[in-house]
Formats: C-alpha cells, sequence, structure tokens
C-alpha cells in the first residue's frame, strides 16, 4: 500500500501551533472511476497505520510533533490549547516541559459513515459506534500520548464557549448534540463537565435538535470567574441555541438554554422548517 494521505475532518488552533488530525481512511483513486459507487466507498479503512496526530509551528510550518496512536475515527474536535505538565491535570510532572491537550468526538473505526446512509439513519439496527468524548495529552518533547474517555455518553458536534475558543484556553465545559437514544435519532442534547465527568441531558421526542451554538452572557465580570483567564466571566455563563426540527408539525423553532442548568428558557416557532447548517458561531458584533 502506497502511504496516501488519510482524512482530515477538522483542526484546532493553539495559541502558536495548529494541530491536525489524521484518520488511517485513504482513498484509492481507482474506485472513483467506477460510477455506480459513493464518493465514501472509495475510501478504505486501513487501522494499521494508526491515527496520527500533527502538531505544525503556526509562524514557521515546521513539524513539532507527529505522534501516532492505535487507530480511531473522528469528524470533530472540540477545543485544543497548550498545558504546562506541571499543571494540575497534567497526566506527568516529571521533567517540565509541555502538552498539546485535544479533546475530540473518536469512533472505534469508519463505521460510523454507513449509519449516514438515508436507509440506516434512525435505526437503532446500525452497527455504527457512538462518537464519544475523549481527551489526549500529545507531549512536545516526544513523550508518550496519554488518552482518556471524559465522559460517559454519546456526543456530537461538540462546542465550547467561543469567549474560551477563541482565548485558547483551557475549558471545562462542552455541549453537543446528544447520542443516548436507542432509535439513535438526533433529538438530544448534552452539557459536559469535563471535570467532573457529570452529563446533563435534554431531549424531545419526534424531532430532531441541531449542533448547539453557545452565546455568552454580555456581562464582562462575574465573581465566579474560571480558569479561563481574567475579565472572563464564568465559562457556561449564557445562552445555549439550537434549531429544532418537528417533524409531525413541518415546522421548526429556535430553542435557548440556560448554559448552566441546561434547562429550556425559551422556544421560538416558525410556520416553516429552517434547513440544518453546520458549525454555526455566534459573534458578538459585526463588522462588514
Amino acid at each position: 500500500m502506497g502511504r496516501r494521505a488519510g482524512v482530515h475532518a477538522q483542526f484546532r488552533v493553539d495559541r502558536a501551533l495548529w494541530v491536525l488530525t489524521e484518520n488511517p481512511f485513504t482513498a484509492n483513486p481507482l474506485r472513483f472511476l467506477h460510477p455506480d459507487r459513493s464518493f465514501v466507498d472509495a475510501y478504505e479503512w486501513h487501522p494499521e497505520r494508526g491515527t496520527r496526530f500533527v502538531v505544525l509551528d503556526r509562524a514557521t510550518g515546521a513539524v513539532v510533533a507527529e505522534p501516532r496512536i492505535p487507530a480511531f475515527f473522528t469528524f470533530h474536535h472540540a477545543n485544543a490549547f497548550e498545558r504546562e505538565r506541571t499543571e494540575a491535570g497534567a497526566e506527568d510532572d516529571s521533567g517540565g516541559g509541555s502538552d498539546i491537550v485535544v479533546d475530540l468526538v473518536a469512533y472505534d473505526d469508519a463505521d460510523v459513515l454507513d449509519g449516514l446512509y438515508l436507509d440506516d439513519i434512525g435505526s437503532s439496527a446500525s452497527d455504527a459506534s457512538t462518537g464519544e468524548l475523549r481527551q489526549y495529552c500529545l507531549p512536545l518533547d516526544g513523550g508518550r500520548v496519554t488518552g482518556r474517555t471524559l465522559a460517559d455518553v454519546g456526543i456530537e458536534f461538540p462546542r465550547v464557549s467561543p469567549a474560551v475558543a477563541t482565548a485558547m484556553e483551557p475549558h471545562r465545559y462542552v455541549y453537543g448534540q446528544g447520542d443516548t437514544d436507542a432509535d439513535r435519532n438526533a433529538n438530544e442534547l448534552v452539557k459536559v463537565d469535563t471535570e467532573a465527568g457529570d452529563v446533563q441531558t435534554w431531549a424531545e421526542r419526534g424531532v430532531y435538535a441541531s449542533e448547539p451554538t453557545f452565546m455568552p452572557s454580555p456581562d464582562e465580570e462575574n465573581e465566579d470567574d474560571t480558569a479561563a483567564g481574567d475579565g472572563i466571566a464564568r465559562e457556561d455563563d449564557g445562552v445555549v441555541l439550537s434549531i429544532l426540527l418537528d417533524i409531525d408539525a413541518e415546522r421548526s423553532a429556535l430553542l435557548a438554554f440556560d448554559g448552566r442548568s441546561f434547562e429550556e428558557r425559551a422556544r421560538a416557532i416558525v410556520p416553516h422548517s429552517i434547513p440544518f447548517g453546520f458549525h454555526g458561531w455566534y459573534f458578538e458584533k459585526f463588522e462588514s
């Protein structure tokens, strides 16, 4: 087998570094010549290659670290940040140095793609694995990569507060689309406390919930500040927004949840359906 590049679904940015995750899921060019095959059919899963992290210097483009670990598949990252090894929560406080910490949603293999065909969506008989929120610590000095599962919950489209993500700081809370329903319908939203491992869930039958978007509180100061940095309000102080599609009524609604309690606070119903989009963001102001 040639060294074909694997799929990079997403990457994360630290203050000085780019972090890419390369899935061992490679394209076979000859398969693209078959008109009766889908785009995904042209790809092959090669677990023997392992999953590779590539850490790049943003200024020079040089490869800083390139660890490879046992294979997993990922679509989406939640956040990435650099952490001194002596900080609380670091895997190893010996020898100094620093790690790049990456939180992402991981699957055992690429079979999750098979579950995205129309015939399989919403089927409890699907064999596709459920995404789990994992954290990987990548030593910049070439040490061993460590990983752990942050919470016992199925999740996709992980999101953190933009106040944390844009500051490229550590986060505590991750919001996402849940996947704990036996019928595997996208009718859940979850909030994960990555420090305590606690999970809060919202669910409603007969609906589809879009990827959540966190909107921080406009208050600049809060006595319950987290470690996200001076001047940044408590990390989960804000509102979580999601578009809800009511299947039977054939209409949508904008839902607003309290960022802390994760309880529904408001629902604005529109008389028609709103198509889902990927990866929306909240911006405090718009400048043309």
